[in-house]
């Protein structure tokens, strides 16, 4: 992965798409430093990036260079414009207190060479999901080009997460997502000239596609690096099929460009069978839970685990996308901070739970039958989209698979719970359950939230806010669980009329 990256922006123009791009995907805990003699363009860049944070094109935004720090709270996340030039050493930042910046919103900071030995230190995160959002430094340096006073070169180096972001912001980066692409990827691996037919885009950036090699259907998963990778797939692969779940076998692969061809499993998902009758999804979810009995009950697998900070990683969408969304302005720090201290809170919970490797997004749009008019039986049972598994509270896949897509009715969680809790080898109660499954669920819808806004005004998906009242009606009633009483306090106070927003969705 480039941890360096160099281009040319022909005129100014093209260095303010560049700042609006690099604010699109903009996240708290940013910090960018912005590099180059008098006159290259960081004012520039800086004032285009503010106002593309803000959504607006005529906002004022004054030099620093005076009074050494501009704030922003007009924008999606709090911005802190820093002029260092006026600055002699790293201990003159003490006194601007940009601590709380560093942690919850956007540092922007010119001249830092000035500042060097008082700048934050990163640490890249050993495990990193694009969806994430995780804060990293940045450092862009704008510079002259030799036979074009007008061009500007911009050179982009980073350690962290922006090296997956430099996919999203550069052109030519990311490897396109083409049909000639998808098709000299069957070719290479010994099936040229084959037809190949979209079936779905995910909400993270792969697609998936179906093409016929003698007779059989397959499906090519395109996830394009350096923003998706494939090695995920191929682990959590490899250890659901140990564990006796059934996946889509991996017919051929290239990490290196991000291809996979896979066995297809069929078009009949979970919810479709479940659909037919309640007592068709009784039998169904059952199966669905022997599954992660299965899991539960041996060793986890060697991935990531969902930690403390990956779960403000996902919370912290609520703040970052949603009440920016509904409220017009940056959430602001210390309410930030409060939402932050209480999801810290509540994980404790989730710590004294019996651990497992959960799919962590186990509903039934990613279960398949694969006879739909066959017996409801593990066999029969295949699970897809698996990629973001996890160790993580047995509670997590339970809370997804009861209550999202296509919740089940209270008789029949009660049931399945019970059934879970039986075939649990581990000893685990059932008042420790229902606070464990509550928050894994508040904590789902949440990210959903802010997932749903981000995919409109960020991506540009269409036709994505829908499950708005869904997600505020799931809300509403976790925060009544005595779990989720931290949450809830701090709902209170930052966003106290969230019971009456979400009654809005519905109409």
């Amino acid at each position: 992965m480039q941890n360096s990256v160099t281009f040319q922006a022909e005129n100014e123009q093209q260095t303010v798409q560049f700042a609006q791009k690099v604010a699109q995907y903009a996240f708290a805990g940013d910090f960018i430093r912005l590099e180059g003699t008098l006159g290259m363009g960081k004012t520039t860049f800086a004032r285009a990036f503010i106002r593309a944070l803000a959504g607006d094109d005529a906002l004022a935004v004054p030099s620093p260079t005076f009074n050494l720090m501009q704030v922003y709270d007009e924008t999606r996340l709090p911005v802190v414009h820093v002029d260092a030039y006026r600055m002699g050493d790293g201990s003159e930042l003490e006194m601007l207190d940009l601590t709380p910046y560093y942690a919850n919103g956007v540092t922007l900071m010119e001249w830092c060479s000035n500042v060097e030995d008082g700048l934050p230190v990163y640490t890249p995160p050993s495990r990193y999901v694009m969806e994430s959002e995780v804060g990293d430094f940045l450092t862009i340096t704008l510079g002259e080009c030799p036979n074009n006073v007008d061009a500007r070169q911009i050179t982009l180096e980073a350690n962290g997460t922006w090296r997956e972001r430099f996919g999203l912001m550069v052109e030519g980066l990311m490897r396109p997502q083409t049909q000639k692409g998808r098709m000299q990827f069957l070719a290479e691996q010994g099936f040229p000239n084959q037809a190949v037919v979209p079936t779905s885009q995910d909400c993270s950036f792969r697609t998936y596609h179906r093409t016929v090699i003698d007779g059989v259907s397959h499906v090519v998963m395109d996830a394009p690096p350096p923003v998706e990778k494939v090695t995920d797939f191929i682990t959590a692969a490899s250890y659901f099929q140990k564990a006796g779940l059934k996946v889509p076998n991996i017919i051929k692969q290239d990490p290196e460009k991000g291809y996979l061809l896979l066995e297809d499993l069929g078009t009949t998902s979970l919810a479709q069978v479940c659909q037919q009758s309640p007592e068709m999804q009784g039998k169904w979810l059952g199966v669905a839970v022997d599954a992660l009995l299965k899991l539960a009950n041996q060793k986890p697998a060697d991935v990531w685990t969902f930690s403390a900070d990956s779960c403000w990683q996902e919370a912290k969408r609520f703040t970052d996308w949603y009440l920016p969304y509904v409220k017009g302005h940056a959430t602001h720090i210390a309410d930030r901070e409060a939402f932050k201290n209480a999801w810290y809170s509540c994980f404790e919970h989730f710590k004294n739970l019996p651990q497992t490797t959960c799919h962590y997004d186990y509903h039934v749009d990613n279960l398949m039958c694969l006879n739909p008019e066959g017996e409801a039986t593990l066999e029969n049972l295949a699970v897809i989209d698996f990629q973001d598994a996890r160790v993580g509270p047995v509670t997590l896949d339970m809370a997804c698979l009861l209550e999202d897509r296509f919740p089940a009715g209270e008789a029949l969680k009660e049931q399945l719970i019970d059934k879970f809790l039986q075939g649990l080898k581990a000893p685990l109660s059932r008042e420790a359950f229902d606070a464990g499954y509550t928050l894994n669920l508040l904590h789902r819808f949440f990210k959903i939230t802010g997932l749903l806004v981000r995919l409109q005004e960020r991506d540009g998906r269409e036709n994505v806010l829908g499950r708005m009242a869904e997600a505020w009606q799931v809300i509403d009633k976790c925060l009544q669980h005595p779990a989720c009483k931290p949450v809830r306090d701090v709902m209170d106070k930052i966003y106290p009329d969230y019971k009456e927003r979400g009654k809005k969705w519905q109409k």
